[in-house]
């Protein structure tokens, strides 16, 4: 495959990922609930402010625990190092098992890296409350190798700020496949997304680290035959909008850019644009606030929008 234009690289990216990441859900088969554990139902409780629900769920982690040494030791450790308790209580309520960590030695020492990296007190406690599984997978294996690729990429961007903004949203990249991270990572700058593009991609759209890489070559692929040169500026609010595929592209979405494109050239559009809001937007409400609103202009840009309509094999 050809490098993607320049133009359209990260920002084009951008326009897909939260709906190429997207799963429908479909309800598991009912199971028989496992039996809770009242010691750590009254502490979680007592202790974390949890409901009742969600302590007699999450105690059923625990079925063999006969005492509150562990979770009183981990519950003691978080809040020493700055955890709030609003902080620990996220940390549990996502990964409970966390309550049965040896302080000294499973957390101590991902504190410490993390510390290390410049991240303490209760902006540490925050990135790992935002994605707990930062507390429970491997430092050596998954953590360590996870973040150096990250260094890499943030390389342009790399504040602390930005790598935990990162951490916070991307809990399925830094805990999952490694070789997946780094080929996903080689894919993109094989099509020419390198740089602050590809920092900013991975701030922007973390999640798509964590892409199968068939279905990264594939969303990359759909994004290069689209042919679009954008400004990205029109992107980054798109990536949680309507399904875009759903539209034609060569009946509304060829159209529509094409006025927008006309709009930003002549300094008509002002503010700035999600290109997903004007997708989803009715006929008649798109050319009341994208064609006739403009005046002297509105001839041309209906010739535009309309041209590339009956342009379309489908309408």
């Amino acid at each position: 495959m050809p490098p993607l234009p320049g133009t359209m690289r990260c920002s084009l990216a951008l326009l897909y990922i939260s709906n190429i990441t997207r799963r429908l859900s479909f309800a598991s088969p009912t199971k028989t609930p496992k039996p809770s554990n009242p010691i750590i139902v009254n502490y979680l409780i007592n202790n974390l402010g949890f409901s009742e629900s969600q302590a007699h769920s999450r105690s059923s982690h625990f079925p063999s625990i006969k005492t509150l040494e562990k979770p009183t030791s981990v519950i003691l450790f978080l809040t020493q190092i700055g955890f709030s308790h609003s902080q620990i209580r996220s940390c549990a309520l996502a990964s409970p098992q966390i309550l049965l960590l040896n302080p000294e030695k499973n957390l101590k020492p991902k504190i410490d890296y993390f510390q290390d990296l410049g991240l303490s007190g209760h902006d540490l406690g925050n990135v790992f409350s935002k994605n707990p599984t930062l507390l429970t997978c491997s430092l050596s294996n998954k953590l360590v190798p996870a973040i150096e690729i990250l260094k890499r990429v943030l390389k342009d961007d790399g504040s602390v700020e930005n790598l935990a903004r990162v951490l916070m949203r991307c809990s399925r990249g830094i805990s999952g496949n490694i070789q997946r991270i780094l080929n996903n990572v080689s894919h993109l700058e094989s099509c020419g997304i390198v740089g602050s593009q590809l920092s900013l991609l991975v701030i922007r759209q973390p999640r798509i680290l964590a892409l199968q890489e068939s279905e990264l070559k594939t969303l990359v692929s759909k994004l290069f035959d689209m042919g679009f040169q954008v400004d990205s500026r029109m992107w980054w609010g798109g990536v949680g909008r309507p399904p875009f595929f759903m539209y034609s592209m060569e009946a509304r979405m060829i159209p529509r850019y094409e006025v927008f494109k006309l709009l930003s050239s002549k300094g008509l559009s002002k503010k700035r644009q999600c290109f997903s809001t004007l997708l989803a937007m009715s006929e008649e409400e798109f050319m009341k606030k994208f064609v006739w609103r403009f005046g002297d202009d509105a001839d041309e840009l209906l010739a535009i929008y309309k041209g590339h309509m009956f342009n379309s094999p489908e309408k």
